[in-house]
């Protein structure tokens, strides 16, 4: 199971931007030695990684500077999506239908994971059920950050409190709930 460095990357940067390079640098100090070689060698945003590189980053910001909690990846993936997405998308975005946008959530996820397979089961005008399946190694920060992701997503595209959580989830699995109003 591999995933592009575009998420290592962003989530590093929303790290910065939120916390400052002092709490950028507590990470990486708490993280594998292999995870910090990667990401001083300069991580590739196009270029696959083990997964086992964003959970170890995800697992180094928990045992930091997230408090012993997941929020703090939550956050951060919202910020990450605004990294991501903003700028000439956030235009894009706002242009198109909420089908176009969850069908749109569902392809991203295929595109920077080697393996997996998002699909929204329940859309409605304000609320939305998801699951992903088929992946391997994900922990509790990375699916928080999906689900960060998925919010800041849906924030860029105009939606008025939006709000993505995890209902449950486990390394190969999860399930995510949105709400909104429009």
């Amino acid at each position: 199971m591999e995933i592009k460095g575009q998420g290592a990357m962003s989530l590093l940067q929303a790290l910065e931007k939120e916390l400052g390079p002092e709490a950028k640098a507590t990470v990486l100090g708490a993280a594998p030695e292999e995870v910090r070689c990667a990401v001083e060698g300069g991580l590739v945003a196009s270029r696959f990684y083990p997964v086992e590189l964003n959970a170890a980053l995800q697992q180094a910001i928990y045992d930091t500077v997230g408090a012993q909690s997941w929020e703090l990846s939550h956050a951060l993936g919202v910020i990450a999506a605004r990294l991501d997405f903003g700028g000439v998308y956030r235009i894009f975005l706002r242009a198109i239908s909420n089908d176009r946008l969850w069908n749109g959530i569902e392809r991203a996820f295929r595109q920077y994971n080697s393996q997996g397979l998002g699909r929204w089961l329940e859309r409605t005008d304000g609320s939305a059920r998801g699951i992903i399946t088929g992946v391997e190694g994900y922990n509790e920060g990375l699916w928080q950050s999906v689900a960060g992701r998925c919010q800041g997503l849906l924030a860029l595209a105009g939606a008025k409190r939006p709000r993505v959580y995890v209902i449950r989830c486990d390394s190969t699995e999860c399930e995510l709930r949105a709400t909104w109003t429009v």
